[in-house]
């Protein structure tokens, strides 16, 4: 398939992935605007360097209604050298879960690679809880809380995510504006 008109934005993309990891970035617009056609380019053009890992998910290929679901999405369909994945997915917490990722992070680090995660159609994910949907955790909160974490707070991956929903867009930023408002308060 030929690619037209895309170039600035895989050259943002791609210099993007290569500096240190130090925020969230958002890729959205419209359904079928070549959001993921751009994303799957670069990461196509930077794999060919041996230094970068790709964890890369498309949750538009899957039903994701259950944290169960979620939780193979994650740790079952992706690269297996740094996934570790043998586990019981009945008794984990969220922060089990986020411990695996997190050394699956690591172990990328260690190998002297640098790890960028990217989350396709993210939104999926806003109707997932931990726990109940009464008293548990949004999956969607906790993540960016991680996501904070791993970026801003440490440095040691990329976050991108790619989202058509600009209602979705809309409640994270309003979100992050309610946090920062109470944090200067």
């Amino acid at each position: 398939m030929k690619f037209y008109n895309r170039e600035e934005e895989v050259n943002f993309l791609k210099n993007y992935c290569l500096l240190e990891p130090n925020s969230i970035l958002f890729v959205y617009g419209p359904k079928s605007s070549g959001k993921t056609t751009v994303m799957l380019r670069v990461i196509e053009e930077l794999s060919k360097r041996e230094d970068i890992v790709f964890f890369y998910y498309d949750l538009r290929r899957y039903a994701t209604p259950t944290k169960e679901e979620f939780l193979k999405i994650f740790f079952e369909k992706g690269d297996k050298k740094y996934l570790l994945n043998k586990f019981d997915f009945n008794n984990l917490s969220l922060n089990d879960v986020f411990d695996k990722i997190y050394e699956s992070i690591e172990t990328v680090i260690k190998d002297g690679k640098k790890p960028i995660l990217i989350i396709d159609e993210l939104q999926k994910l806003k109707n997932i809880y931990f726990n109940g949907n009464d008293n548990g955790k949004s999956l969607l909160n906790e993540l960016f809380n991680l996501f904070v974490h791993l970026t801003k707070v440490r440095h040691l991956c990329h976050v991108i995510c790619l989202t058509s929903d600009t209602l979705f867009i809309e409640e994270i930023y309003q979100n992050s504006t309610f946090y920062l408002m109470k944090l200067h308060s």
